[in-house]
């Protein structure tokens, strides 16, 4: 049971697009240990693209199938979930997780991957099919006396295969149904509780945050116009522009409708990092946590502490990688080493190095000479 904190605290620590496979980047398991130590997480959420499903039986080097069949890629993507979930499997810490258009774009579907993170005993929530499909679901965290259920984190699949065989990204209506009617339920046994609804793929009323801007170093390009951040909505990193639902189901309006909700929280733009808010309900983007793919410095985790004595108010803030480890030479060398986005810097730094190692091998080999 997940309760508030004899202090009335409780944080969760928002993990997205992890995106890694069987031999893993060593940054991204080093940031989820030394996060899980710095941070001290009740709940850790894992929100979609939490493995490279696409890309799961590719060689070390290229993308040349090292593996096929059922079997061995379900082998693949058992160590690819390994890596992340151990952390917190060695800490006691709980998490859940839900997913996003990565993970199952392979012959392992989510309700099998649900099935590999349900095998861990720290797991509280793996997707399992509860009446609205695999990946969607409530948590309730109970009161710090536990007697009840103060606080209700929402987890809703909103990426992924279809049964059809095709892709989507969106949210379907059955779920967001699935979501009303058991709101009601809790109001009708607790009232009106405060909630966080997390996704993979941003709903569409993220693009009112955004707005156009003459083309400057401030700005971000897409398709021949520039964009930024709102200031009068929203702060924070717009990196790229917003990859959100493909259709509007009526999702920010069920939300408005349910009361209590106090953010929709979503990732899958790997290089935005963001908060605003539109009708009283905050929009977040977190940044990837991935160093298999691509990034930026704001690559790390996100941390929503919640306070019982203040059930309607949370405070909420990104912790990057270089928060977490600071900058020290060995930070940066593996930070660069590891991070897709620094292939061309990391590439430079070993020719640089390869050339002044031969120089030096030179230089004694003439001395020999003398």
């Amino acid at each position: 049971m997940l309760k508030f904190n004899s202090d009335g605290k409780f944080t969760i620590m928002q993990i997205s697009d992890a995106q890694d496979l069987p031999l893993v980047r060593k940054s991204l398991v080093r940031m989820i240990n030394r996060a899980c130590d710095v941070l001290h997480p009740d709940l850790v959420l894992f929100t979609g693209d939490n493995i490279l499903g696409n890309h799961i039986n590719d060689a070390v080097i290229g993308t040349r199938q090292v593996a096929s069949g059922h079997d061995a890629t379900r082998s693949r993507v058992e160590r690819a979930i390994s890596h992340i979930v151990l952390p917190l499997e060695a800490r006691k810490i709980p998490f859940a997780v839900l997913y996003g258009n990565h993970d199952d774009m392979n012959c392992i579907e989510k309700s099998e991957q649900s099935e590999i993170y349900g095998n861990y005993s720290s797991c509280v929530g793996s997707g399992a099919d509860v009446g609205a499909g695999c990946g969607t679901y409530d948590i309730p965290i109970m009161s710090s006396d536990g007697t009840r259920r103060a606080f209700t984190v929402w987890m809703l699949d909103s990426a992924g295969k279809g049964a059809d065989g095709n892709w989507y990204t969106t949210i379907s209506r059955n779920k967001i149904d699935w979501m009303l009617r058991k709101n009601e339920k809790i109001k009708k046994a607790f009232g009106v509780l405060p909630s966080l609804v997390f996704q993979h793929v941003p709903i569409p009323e993220t693009m009112q945050l955004i707005r156009e801007c003459e083309g400057n170093n401030e700005c971000l390009e897409h398709d021949g116009r520039f964009y930024e951040l709102d200031p009068q909505k929203a702060h924070g990193t717009l990196g790229e522009y917003p990859d959100v639902c493909s259709e509007n189901v009526g999702e920010f309006e069920a939300l408005k409708e349910m009361g209590g909700v106090l953010a929709a929280v979503a990732g899958h733009d790997h290089l935005n990092c963001f908060e605003g808010k539109v009708d009283d309900i905050d929009i977040i983007q977190t940044a990837c946590a991935s160093f298999r793919c691509y990034g930026n410095k704001m690559r790390g985790v996100r941390i929503f502490e919640l306070d019982e004595a203040k059930p309607f108010e949370y405070k909420t803030k990104t912790v990057t990688y270089f928060d977490l480890f600071k900058k020290t030479p060995v930070s940066i060398m593996r930070y660069i080493n590891d991070a897709d986005d620094k292939e061309k810097l990391k590439y430079g730094i070993w020719a640089g190095t390869a050339a002044t190692a031969a120089v030096g091998a030179l230089m004694i080999a003439l001395g020999k000479r003398k």
